[in-house]
């Protein structure tokens, strides 16, 4: 598996995830490695989430 079936593979795994957990932090979280696996800079998806960076950070 190349660098980028690697990472499709995470993103889809995070989806997947992310449609069945109901816990709101929990998802912040999933979304967080989600975007950050996507390219996102850190100060971007604590924008989006509104979130400090110490929570993107954990």
């Amino acid at each position: 598996m190349n660098k980028s079936q690697k990472l499709e593979q995470q993103i889809k795994e995070m989806n997947d995830w992310i449609k069945t957990n109901p816990d709101s932090r929990e998802l912040k979280r999933a979304i967080a490695v989600k975007l950050t696996l996507q390219g996102w800079t850190y100060r971007a998806i604590a924008g989006i989430l509104n979130v400090g960076n110490s929570f993107i950070n954990k």
